[in-house]
């Protein structure tokens, strides 16, 4: 008989595959351990499900919401997906920079391609009108978006530690693969560092090489170098692959949407999967 406890456990290991095919063999720090049951209680606590029995729909409320009790609803209130981060506005940063970066296309258009995904899931989990035109006014116009990127810039600076171009950096994964990406990395956005190649090759594989170039590789990523060693030696997640954890919980994402984008190649339109996750 399934209990409480063994899904719990059964969770846990799931938890501890993710955090290994994730971090890898080379990380030695310990994933934080997770209580899995109460084994001193005579009996498992049991769900029980309200979901059907209370009302969640602001815009039912909405007088008693923002007149009587003067609530106002904050930028974190606009989660729109479960499986997203608590912050969408970084979310939609990231898919600004893909565009502008990675796509040689524009910054905002990313942003609108991000914002079609916010609004279909938004109005799937049937948020008030009113919330999803707050929530899209926020980028009406450049000076508009500028705005929301230097916040998003800020939180991601104040909550990660991690810069624009390190944010940049991140998107373009040049360092795993045993660096098969540095070099076009270098290109688009580090020109200047072409020179260094091999020697960037040999820090990143743990061989000696000039101190500048190892700080430079700390600088522009902000991870450490250990961990740059330990991603050169990872392969990328292959998304096709069905024994891949991380694969296999993308692919099971509800909140994964198909938007209509423009190869950067050929100009043409194309359809591109976005997920949450």
């Amino acid at each position: 008989k399934q209990t409480l406890a063994s899904v719990l456990k059964v969770i846990d290991t799931i938890g501890q595959a993710y955090y290994h095919e994730l971090y890898g063999e080379g990380d030695d720090s310990p994933p934080a351990s997770r209580a899995m049951a109460l084994p001193e209680k005579s009996s498992t606590p049991a769900f029980i499900t309200i979901a059907d029995l209370v009302s969640c729909k602001a815009d039912e409320h909405w007088n008693l919401l923002t007149e009587f009790l003067d609530f106002r609803f904050d930028d974190l209130s606009f989660s729109f997906s479960e499986s997203d981060c608590a912050n969408p506005l970084l979310m939609a940063h990231m898919r600004g920079l893909t565009a502008q970066y990675l796509q040689a296309r524009t910054y905002a258009d990313g942003i609108a391609e991000y914002l079609e995904l916010a609004t279909s899931l938004m109005r799937r989990k049937q948020m008030p009108p009113r919330l999803i035109d707050q929530t899209l006014s926020a980028y009406a116009g450049r000076a508009r978006i500028e705005a929301r990127r230097e916040l998003a810039s800020s939180f991601a600076q104040e909550g990660f530690g991690l810069n624009e171009t390190q944010l940049v950096c991140m998107l373009f994964s040049p360092f795993v693969d045993h660096g098969h990406g540095l070099e076009s990395f270098l290109r688009s956005c580090h020109p200047g560092m072409l020179v260094a190649l091999p020697d960037l090759h040999k820090a990143l594989s743990g061989s000696t090489a000039p101190d500048q170039v190892m700080h430079w590789l700390v600088d522009i990523s902000g991870l450490s170098l250990k961990s740059l060693n330990n991603l050169y030696g990872k392969q990328r997640v292959n998304f096709d692959d069905p024994q891949s954890i991380i694969a296999r919980i993308r692919a099971a994402d509800p909140d994964k949407r198909r938007i209509m984008t423009v190869d950067p190649a050929t100009g043409q339109a194309v359809a591109e999967m976005l997920s949450g996750r």
